[in-house]
């Protein structure tokens, strides 16, 4: 639990932290003009061009001076080195921008390098070739990306998808310039209301909401740390320090994708079994946050001062693609061996189905592959990308086609789990391996805003997990076969009333397989029917498959003591719909609910109700006022009376039996000071554990004897049963006496004492309005044991 607490505080961080950067990043860009543009537009867009802090871009001796003449600063003015242009020209400007291309990539060679060394910035597009010169390493920290169409780009591409990339290489890919070529397609007005609306022009655009150098390193590090709580192998990690840079930053990289998906996969698929199909999607949240968490370190584990080359850095990220779920298939050969044994040792339709399987898997796989990159084998269709438009349209953070198809997996390995195919299985597991590498493969995207890459992912699994959550809700509500009933309350609590109301449900039960949630196991055998509160997958597993989930009995839907249990069996009613179950209420008791929204919750959970049957005339009545049909409801009386136990006829002992619990308006003290002077033999019986009232007892009520419930629920009936007279504040107090035909003094606590007093016409009782009134209490208690 506290792993639990821990992971989801870092998580709770790391929103909080992609909220900030959303919300606080600089919007600047710098816009690049070419003077064979700006001589196209028109004399209004040329004068708001001109009082803007906006570049504009020269290429030969000519232009230069025409700028120059059009009065425009040195500091405004780039030198576009292109294959037309004329080298060393004008070394007063304020920085060159190279567009020369050789085999796809901007040409990066030593004149160039040399050459560029005259300007204070270096404008370069974004596709570089690496070699023979990291970036960095030709240019520093003059480097400045700018998004660069091509003039044949220009002329393919239409108006629409021109604006779409801008779009994306601002948000996506986060660029701060654009070379503006492109009026002929987008003219300036279109280009300002519908491309950069949201910028702010500058000539030198800040790129981060604040300067993370400072705490880098310190917080990365905090996060491996704790991270090591979740999986000790990630501090393998920091053995890589020891090497030269960058090396180390591109072994730490790959070797942390390596062993956080590997961890990831197996914390995913461990203990998945037939028949616990409905676990994927109840595990696959968890996961999701785990992986976010190192996703969010690996972010950061790459060197920061190589902001604009951060790409360069993690090495072998899209190897992964391939190598882990080879990995992951031997794994699972190795830990399932016997039933890949089986598998080899079929008939030919298995040979065939495998067959068929390997082949998908390897299709899928190269088309992976070659769609991998900025420039990818096979382009997309014109249906994709419409596609991907309306998806950008909508979402803003396009989620990716490979996790998408990594993500359907889950439908396979759903149906693989349900039939117990372990061919289908262990296909699945490739594809959700494959689909774990492509999610870190997004966060190694290091040029784009973590914020971007977090909406992407969120997003991914809003559009991803859809088929899944169909295929699950179509099994569990039309295919599934059921049985038994599950029966939640308030149980394992050692309280003797709800302890005895789980006992007579057993008794009542007619179906073997009938199942109860519990705070704890009880002592005797009957543990083997019941399903530990904290074992969540075992709850929503057994929901799946049961018939009915029975709440109660007892008054659990109360906000008297405390809200939290209404919300908890609320939530329990439910998600025990959503997985399929029939829910009723059984022998449940209502007192007048405090808080509105208390009253709207179970207002509405009646609608999702199939059956209710309350204990007593009250607890009716309050629902028909509350709007439940009253062709719905059923009138029966506790549970308890119905408690059968085999057992010789016990005399009765002229004693007094006293059942007290804590209570705020309750004088306690005084009560059992009183109750000591009665002259009676008194035995105080604590029907569920409270080390204060037991002591409150011993120094009021020293010569009493104090029988606090231990758990075994028979032999504390039958105590119970040997006296005439009894005191009680608890409800199952009352309705004991009543069975025993016992004499009863009732403090009402609570309404549901108070009806029941009203209901069985006990004339001795105090409510709880009157229990300041001390000499009333004495008179009341002075009457009854006479």
């Amino acid at each position: 639990m506290k792993k639990r607490i821990l992971l989801s505080c870092l998580f709770i961080m790391v929103v909080f932290y992609a909220i900030l950067e959303w919300k606080y990043s600089t919007k600047e860009i710098s816009i690049l003009v070419p003077y064979t543009e700006y001589i196209k537009l028109t004399q209004e867009e040329q004068q708001s061009i001109h009082s803007q802090e906006i570049y504009l871009a020269y290429s030969d001796t000519k232009q230069y001076n025409e700028l120059l003449n059009l009065n425009f600063s040195t500091r405004r003015l780039i030198y576009w080195k292109n294959s037309s242009s004329n080298n060393g020209i004008s070394k007063d400007a304020a920085g060159i921008f190279v567009s020369d291309y050789k085999d796809g990539y901007i040409d990066l060679n030593s004149s160039t390098v040399d050459h560029s060394r005259n300007f204070d910035i270096a404008f370069s597009a974004e596709i570089m070739n690496h070699l023979p010169l990291v970036p960095t390493e030709a240019y520093g920290i003059r480097l400045r990306w700018i998004h660069y169409l091509r003039s044949a780009e220009v002329e393919n591409l239409k108006t629409d998808r021109i604006k779409q990339r801008l779009k994306r290489s601002l948000i996506e890919r986060n660029i701060r310039a654009i070379f503006y070529n492109f009026s002929e397609k987008v003219p300036w007005k279109a280009f300002r209301s519908d491309v950069i609306k949201s910028y702010n022009i500058s000539l030198a655009p800040r790129r981060v909401f604040f300067n993370w150098d400072r705490v880098r390193n310190l917080f990365t590090c905090l996060f491996l740390l704790i991270l090591a709580i979740e999986c000790k192998w990630i501090l393998l990690v920091l053995l890589t320090l020891f090497l030269e840079y960058p090396t180390n930053i591109q072994v730490s990289g790959f070797l942390f994708v390596q062993i956080s998906v590997f961890h990831l996969y197996y914390t995913y698929v461990k203990g998945l079994q037939n028949k616990k199909e409905v676990l994927l999607v109840l595990r696959f949240f968890p996961l999701w946050i785990k992986a976010i968490l190192f996703a969010f370190t690996y972010y950061f584990l790459m060197d920061y001062h190589d902001f604009d080359q951060r790409f360069y850095l993690a090495r072998g990220v899209k190897f992964s693609l391939l190598f882990l779920p080879a990995c992951v298939l031997i794994y699972e050969i190795v830990k399932n061996f016997k039933n890949f044994k089986s598998f080899l040792e079929a008939k030919k339709a298995k040979y065939f189905q495998g067959f068929f399987i390997i082949i998908v898997l390897g299709l899928i796989s190269y088309l992976v592959l070659i769609r991998s990159g900025n420039s990818p084998s096979l382009e997309p269709s014109q249906l994709e990308l419409m596609v991907r438009q309306n998806l950008e349209n909508v979402f803003l953070a396009r989620p990716r086609f490979k996790e998408l198809m990594g993500l359907f997996s889950l439908v396979l390995f759903y149906l693989g789990l349900k039939k117990n195919n372990y061919t289908l299985e262990l296909f699945s597991k490739l594809m959700f391996c494959l689909y774990l590498t492509t999610f870190f493969n997004s966060f190694s995207h290091f040029h784009t805003s973590f914020w971007f890459v977090f909406l992407r992912e969120l997003n991914t699994i809003v559009l991803g997990l859809t088929p899944l959550l169909v295929l699950a809700f179509i099994d569990l509500h039309f295919w599934r076969q059921r049985a038994s009933t599950i029966n939640l309350g308030y149980f394992g609590f050692n309280n003797f009333g709800d302890d005895l109301l789980k006992l007579t449900l057993m008794q009542e039960s007619r179906d073997s397989n009938d199942k109860y949630i519990v705070k704890s196991y009880s002592t005797n055998s009957h543990h083997k029917k019941e399903i530990l509160r904290r074992d969540y997958e075992q709850i929503f597993t057994s929901f799946s498959n049961t018939e009915i989930m029975s709440l109660g009995p007892g008054g659990v839907l109360q906000d008297r003591t405390s809200s939290l249990s209404l919300y908890y069996y609320s939530f329990y009613c439910v998600t025990a719909r959503l997985l399929g179950c029939r829910v009723i209420w059984n022998h449940l008791g209502f007192s007048p609910l405090k808080k509105s929204l208390n009253k709207l919750i179970v207002f509405f959970l009646i609608k999702i109700v199939d059956e209710i049957s309350v204990r007593d005339e009250d607890s009716f009545a309050y629902l028909e006022s509350l709007g439940v049909s009253t062709t719905k409801l059923l009138l029966k009386s506790d549970l308890v009376y119905k408690y059968n136990i085999s057992s010789a006829k016990i005399e009765k002992e002229d004693h007094l039996a006293i059942v007290l619990r804590a209570w705020k308006t309750a004088p306690l003290a005084s009560w059992i000071q009183e109750i000591s002077n009665t002259g009676y033999r008194r035995v105080y019986f604590i029907f569920q554990k409270d080390d204060a009232l037991k002591k409150l007892i011993e120094n009021h009520d020293p010569k009493a004897i104090i029988k606090e419930y231990s758990g075994e629920a028979q032999s504390f009936y039958r105590d119970f049963s040997r006296f005439k007279k009894v005191i009680s504040m608890r409800f199952h107090g009352l309705i004991l006496a009543d069975i025993f035909n016992s004499d009863v003094l009732a403090l009402n606590y609570d309404m549901k004492c108070q009806s029941f007093c009203e209901e069985k016409d006990i004339q001795s009782c105090l409510n709880e309005d009157e229990f300041q009134n001390t000499q009333l209490f004495s008179k009341r208690l002075k009457s009854f044991i006479q």
